[in-house]
């Protein structure tokens, strides 16, 4: 749900999804530390606001604000809680997010839970009247790729097509199916390039594409 202030500044909202420990949190965290330490064109306007259970879970949600290019460009970055029975708490966190970066554990024994989270947030952007690529751009970030011998990327791309959340090639939107991004959240590998290209797509969708993917 973009919005434009009296000031001229833009602000969007960016959403996290995945798993519970999937490494959603963490990666905001990362996102906060290496901007802030290293030279980008994303920086951080506030500091991150979580409300956690005793064990470091997320309870309701994580949010935090970072600046695009040092434009008046703004994205509202919010994570949802992972466990089953916050579903409801997560339709609401969703509602009015222009993208959205679903977190994979990367390990095996948890693909299950990959794929009911997936499935589960297919659902909820349907009900919101959306479609996953043709108006609301999204990127699939693998996590945890330091805990397995070999990625499942391609098991994540299996499940992509299995679910119909990709385009063939012939296809204009094809353009705009989610790249895959391996990261390891806890040492800040892969998160900035995350967000930078899903903060991209929902610039272009905005700008170009009035809300819609550009073809």
């Amino acid at each position: 749900m973009v919005r434009k202030l009296p000031d001229g500044s833009i602000h969007f909202k960016l959403t996290y999804w995945g798993p519970s420990g999937g490494g959603k949190t963490t990666s905001v965290d990362s996102l906060y530390k290496v901007t802030r330490e290293r030279e980008s064109n994303i920086t951080p306007t506030s500091d991150m606001t979580k409300i956690d259970m005793a064990g470091g879970s997320t309870l309701f949600f994580d949010r935090g604000v970072f600046q695009v290019a040092r434009k008046k460009i703004f994205f509202q970055v919010y994570t949802v809680a992972g466990q089953p029975r916050f579903r409801h708490l997560r339709k609401t966190v969703y509602h009015g997010s222009d993208g959205l970066i679903f977190v994979a554990d990367s390990q095996k024994e948890l693909w299950q839970e990959n794929v009911e989270s997936l499935t589960e947030m297919v659902k909820i952007v349907e009900a919101e009247g959306h479609k996953l690529i043709d108006n609301l751009p999204w990127i699939v970030q693998l996590n945890k790729i330091d805990l397995v011998d070999h990625p499942p990327r391609g098991e994540m791309e299996k499940l992509l097509k299995e679910y119909n959340l990709i385009y063939e090639m012939a296809n204009p939107l094809s353009l705009w199916n989610p790249l895959i991004f391996e990261t390891v959240a806890i040492k800040g590998d892969g998160v900035v390039r995350t967000f930078a290209e899903c903060a991209r797509r929902i610039m272009l969708y905005h700008i170009r594409g009035e809300g819609n993917a550009p073809v």
